[in-house]
């Protein structure tokens, strides 16, 4: 993976700009810097490289034979052998052996309709010099991150939102996203935290000419029924793919099925695979063990790394800048901490299980939808406490009869979100108060399936999954210590098959995942397969008093939005909650003090 940028503007732009911009992203890609600029000095594309195909001659920004096109890539396809011999069939010409440099080629065989070419974790920028016009892409799950900003004569695109701020561009929160996600933990899809910068939504195209921004969603695949035998041998094609074939490779292994399948089919596929699992000092939270015995059944060496709530606190500054996002758990300091082992063991690819509970359904707020009254729905939340406050809740929230009118009923992880987003409204200067109903604008962004599992699933996969888990969790504390994320479960075409299956295949009689743990159980042992999910969570920072202490620390600072007076206030009402309010309260705590944290980033 690495970090891009590209700039078209009406005047020519200083090159020092282009380069501070590129430099900024030097996390991101810390093998190389590569920058072009067109004669006029108008568009220029810049380029930080993190080495891994082909490193002698992978040098980007890459070029089609005459030079007309130009683009940079962030990401990895993992059919371009095939897609290269066609397009050498046809007369094109390659200088590397680099994945990303199809790009070029397929956009001069097939215009804009080359997008549908490709398949992996990527985003990109393009530029055709015939046409004066910019094309940048994101993959469809949004795995890869990628922003952008009109600011003045000139258009700005790049992986990050300091680039843009390294380039001269200001710097500070956009009030409506902001309430966004103090309502609802999330940005739109096409909202970024910060004021003037917006993000290209996952499976979207941009085209830019003749200063006109035309945004087009290329992603809508046909599904079509699928054939439940052909789980396993697709999930290990998918694996397979993304194990590089001249690079040592980590796996991120916690206790769940997820990363636990990635590492039992990428060990039937190589011997030489070294796991990283984090270990937390509360009994709770600690997976530590299920992760050995997974190891030890694949035969696979693992790396612990311990956490406990003082070092959690320390990290969780630096994880927050460095993603760029906001968190409502430790978690964000744990993945913070797990990637930067994996990077100090000298790994730069890393496989992950990320996704398989979005295309699976195997979050508890899917069963929820699924059950039959209030009393087995009430159930399913006190049976993961793990998730309180996040994903599931018995609390009361924000007003979501918008929610209510505009579907006919209302998504149960909504509920956990309308309950946390009373909590950060609680801590918030009472003046600051946008116009938008954040439900509605959540719900009214795009066009939704009719069928409630379906507005559901992909009203999680649009805001938890691609502004949090992917961007914040994901990206963002990888490539901060210049990791390679390769998600297996979020492979194109799996996907895509995953769709075709009925609902019994991924919730059977209230087991969630249930093709998946039928498919590896003879992988791994049961006490892995027959677990009930539990996402990776960190403990909640409240025994100890160390959040609650930071907190009045925090308070006593400036912060545009959140009002110091009102946060002291509910540390004191804390202690007198009952112990399930006080855990439920944690997150909204946590998010909080990340956006203190951000904000004296941003006045930096």
């Amino acid at each position: 993976m690495c970090g891009i940028l590209s700039v078209l503007s009406c005047a020519p732009v200083d090159p020092e700009r282009l380069r501070r911009a590129a430099e900024s992203l030097h996390r991101r890609g810390p093998d190389g810097q590569g920058e072009w600029l067109d004669p006029s000095g108008k568009v220029g594309l810049a380029h930080r490289r993190l080495a891994i195909v082909d490193p002698a001659r992978g040098q980007q920004p890459l070029a089609n034979e005459d030079g007309r096109i130009q683009a940079v890539v962030n990401g990895e396809f993992y059919d371009f052998r095939f897609l290269r011999s066609h397009l050498e069939s046809r007369g094109h010409r390659f200088r590397s052996d680099c994945d990303s440099e199809v790009v070029c080629h397929l956009y001069e065989e097939y215009g804009l309709d080359f997008v549908h070419h490709l398949r992996g974790e990527f985003a990109l920028l393009l530029y055709d010099g015939e046409r004066r016009r910019m094309v940048a892409v994101r993959d469809p799950f949004g795995i890869k991150p990628l922003c952008y900003s009109c600011y003045g004569p000139e258009w700005w695109f790049a992986s990050k939102a300091c680039a843009l701020w390294a380039a001269g561009l200001p710097r500070g929160w956009c009030p409506r996203a902001f309430w966004q996600a103090a309502s609802t933990q999330y940005t739109l899809p096409d909202q970024t935290l910060f004021e003037g910068i917006r993000q290209l939504p996952p499976g979207f195209m941009a085209r830019l000419e003749d200063g006109q921004l035309h945004l087009t969603r290329y992603w809508n695949p046909r599904v079509e029924a699928s054939r439940p035998e052909e789980f396993l041998d697709r999930l290990a094609g998918a694996v397979e793919e993304r194990l590089p074939e001249d690079l040592p490779v980590a796996l991120q292994l916690s206790g769940g099925i997820d990363s636990a399948a990635v590492v039992a089919l990428a060990a039937r596929r190589r011997s030489d695979l070294r796991a990283f699992t984090v270990s937390f000092d509360q009994e709770s939270h600690d997976e530590f063990g299920l992760a050995a015995e997974v190891a030890r059944r694949c035969g696979v060496s693992l790396e612990r790394i311990d956490l406990n709530e003082r070092r959690l606190l320390e990290l969780l500054p630096e994880a927050v800048v460095a993603s760029e996002g906001l968190a409502v758990n430790a978690h964000l300091a744990a993945k913070y901490a797990l990637d930067r082992a994996i990077r100090e063991a000298g790994f730069k690819v890393v496989l992950t299980g990320e996704g398989s509970d979005e295309v699976l359904l195997g979050y508890p707020h899917f069963r929820q939808e699924l059950a039959q009254d209030e009393r087995e729905r009430r159930a399913i939340a006190l049976q993961n406490p793990i998730a309180a406050g996040i994903m599931v809740t018995t609390g009361e929230g924000l007003c979501l009869s918008a929610v209510e009118q505009l579907l006919g009923r209302v998504p149960y992880f909504l509920r956990a979100k309308a309950a946390l987003g009373a909590r950060i409204h609680g801590c918030l200067k009472p003046e600051f108060c946008q116009a938008q109903d954040a439900y509605a604008a959540m719900i009214g962004w795009a066009p939704l399936p009719p069928q409630p599992l379906e507005q559901t699933a992909a009203l999680w996969n649009r805001s938890a999954l691609a502004n949090y888990i992917l961007h914040t969790l994901g990206d963002g504390c990888e490539m901060a210590h210049s990791v390679e994320g390769r998600l297996p479960f979020l492979d194109g075409r799996l996907a895509v098959y995953l769709a075709g299956l009925p609902t019994t295949c991924k919730i059977h009689q209230g087991r969630e995942k249930f093709i998946l743990r039928e498919a590896v159980r003879e992988l791994l042992p049961a006490s892995v397969v027959d677990r009930q999910k539990q996402p990776f969570m960190a403990p909640p920072m409240l025994g100890g008093g160390l959040l609650l202490d930071h907190l009045q620390d925090l308070s006593a600072g400036e912060h545009p939005f959140l009002d110091g007076s009102r946060l002291r206030q509910r540390l004191v009402h804390w202690s007198r909650l009952s112990p399930s309010e006080q855990v439920e309260w944690a997150p909204a705590l946590t998010w909080v003090a990340s956006a203190y944290h951000m904000d004296r980033c941003l006045r930096a």
